[in-house]
């Protein structure tokens, strides 16, 4: 199936990159097109185990529903026109974009893994009308239907101005966005995300150390690193 195709796309757990790759490494060369969707793991590492074209692409579990959020990197080999075909493959299933590698750590922590913060919000939310009292169907229309409004107001206003607007003097909002400050709500988020990247580098600096220690810095391609 590889030998035949254009493209190829790598989908695996960051540790089983060597396993999936080696056994097909020989017919994955300048011809072939490698699209990687592997967190953490650098175009540089994948290079150093093949020949082909590498594009890393970052895309989020939006994609099951066609709402994804993708973001594309191109390795040193890959063309203008290998960033628009992997771009091509994932705005069938919600938008892409592309952005300098050094940023691809800190777009998982947001993007990729920002699906699974959301739903913390949303959880408590809902969990928060229960608490109140409100019935279960009724308090999760409420979360869910509160969470896909503002998403989409963002999109036309910023954050600051929603905030000015709903927030009354003396009124109900302000009461509890002195809750979130006092708590630490912002500095909270920001190290979820700060501490999700950096996990990111962490097992990027882990796969080249056990790619190195598998192959030998000398053996083939894997010299590149």
């Amino acid at each position: 199936v590889v030998r035949d195709a254009d493209v190829v796309i790598l989908a695996v757990k960051p540790y089983q990159v060597v396993d999936a790759l080696m056994p097909i490494r020989d017919v994955l060369g300048g011809d072939k097109l490698l699209v990687s969707v592997v967190a953490g793991v650098t175009t540089r590492i994948l290079e150093g185990l093949v020949g082909a074209r590498v594009v890393r692409a970052m895309p989020n579990i939006g994609i099951v529903i066609e709402r994804g959020v993708t973001a594309v990197s191109p390795g040193s080999r890959a063309s203008e026109a290998d960033v628009k075909v992997a771009c091509g493959i994932f705005s069938s299933m919600g938008r892409c974009f592309t952005a300098d590698e050094r940023y691809m750590d800190a777009i998982t922590a947001i993007s990729g893994s920002g699906p699974a913060f959301i739903s913390i919000i949303l959880e408590a939310l809902w969990e928060a009308g229960l608490l109140l009292g409100i019935p279960t169907d009724i308090s999760w229309e409420l979360a869910v239907g509160t969470l896909e409004s503002s998403a989409e107001l963002l999109r036309v206003k910023r954050p600051w101005s929603v905030i000015e607007e709903v927030t009354t003097p003396g009124g109900v909002t302000i009461r509890g966005l002195k809750v979130a400050e006092e708590g630490g709500l912002r500095g909270l988020i920001m190290r979820m995300i700060e501490e999700t990247a950096r996990r990111g580098r962490e097992i990027s600096q882990d796969i080249e150390a056990s790619i190195r220690s598998m192959i030998g810095d000398n053996n083939g391609q894997a010299s590149s690193f």
